[in-house]
């Protein structure tokens, strides 16, 4: 006889990296033996506060953005999820401007910010015991600025330090809090 497992209850949370990602998986729930929810919202970053430059032009944050973490933690209630999977940060690389001041990572104060904002993302998903998996963000080269500069959010450092915040949430919650590298795989070597 054949014997199937009751399908891992699975949340997906984070931003269009995250929705998109899934849409397959929402198409093949059942051969990879979860039950997923795919709670991505577009233009989310884990800095939930101020506008952020988008190409030359600032923008408020995306619908949804501001109280991301309470639609998150209302569909992790719904769901009761064994694991919680988290794509986002992308958008914590761009410049953002928090109180008419410009910051980024790679400012103390800025990158202190987005560590609590990690945290409490920790706290609030990971609730309970529910694992937490961080799905590193992958290297991606934006067009340029209308000046013919770099997008920061091309930069290799921002890059490096936002996955490093990841890496270090992990290593706070050994065994709650894990990270898959998804560069390895999407973007080696930067490309």
């Amino acid at each position: 006889t054949f014997h199937t497992c009751p399908p891992k209850r699975v949340l997906l949370v984070g931003d269009s990296l995250a929705f998109t990602l899934g849409v397959p998986w929402l198409q093949n729930e059942e051969r990879y033996g979860i039950q997923l929810a795919d709670a991505g919202i577009l233009g989310c970053a884990f800095t939930t506060v101020g506008e952020l430059n988008v190409a030359g032009t600032w923008e408020g944050q995306s619908a949804g953005c501001p109280d991301e973490l309470d639609r998150w933690a209302a569909a992790k209630k719904a769901l009761d999820p064994q694991a919680v999977v988290v794509e986002l940060g992308y958008r914590d690389q761009f410049d953002w401007k928090i109180n008419g001041k410009v910051v980024h990572l790679g400012q103390a104060a800025f990158d202190a910010y987005v560590q609590r904002q990690i945290e409490a993302l920790v706290r609030t998903l990971g609730a309970g015991g529910t694992k937490i998996l961080f799905l590193s963000i992958p290297y991606t080269h934006p067009p340029n600025l209308p000046n013919g500069s770099p997008a920061p959010a091309a930069s290799p450092a921002r890059h490096a330090l936002i996955n490093s915040m990841l890496e270090a949430a992990a290593r706070r919650h050994p065994g709650a809090v894990g990270v898959l590298d998804l560069d390895r795989t999407i973007s080696p070597g930067g490309h």
